[in-house]
């Protein structure tokens, strides 16, 4: 979650809502909403995610570089492929946003290895 801070906060969020056609009034009524929910439901998601990694990818018990590897594949193969179709369909296709939003999988997912080949 400190990833999606950083990508869609200070790294990537001008460029994000410029993309996905967000106004800075309706971020701020997201916040004033209350996100904790969404919060909650993304960490819930990431630790599915991570389970995955640790029990069927024994991602943990690779190398360094092949658990790299063996991510950025499972990136392309299932994210980023569900990514860009579900951005083909979103009435506003957007090569932009579709980086901006795979590549912000890609770096969670690397991280999330990176973390279970040490702790592993």
């Amino acid at each position: 979650m400190v990833v999606g801070f950083l990508w869609y906060g200070p790294l990537f969020g001008k460029l994000w809502r410029n993309l996905k056609g967000v106004s800075d009034e309706e971020m701020k009524a997201a916040k004033e909403k209350g996100m904790a929910w969404i919060f909650i439901q993304n960490f819930l998601a990431y630790g599915v995610m991570s389970y995955i990694f640790y029990d069927v990818v024994g991602v943990m018990f690779l190398p360094f570089t092949q658990a790299l590897w063996a991510t950025f594949s499972l990136w392309l193969g299932f994210v980023a492929t569900v990514v860009f179709v579900n951005n083909l369909y979103s009435g506003k296709p957007s090569y932009g946003l579709f980086l901006v939003d795979s590549l912000h999988y890609l770096v969670v997912m690397e991280v999330m290895a990176v973390v279970l080949v040490y702790w592993g």
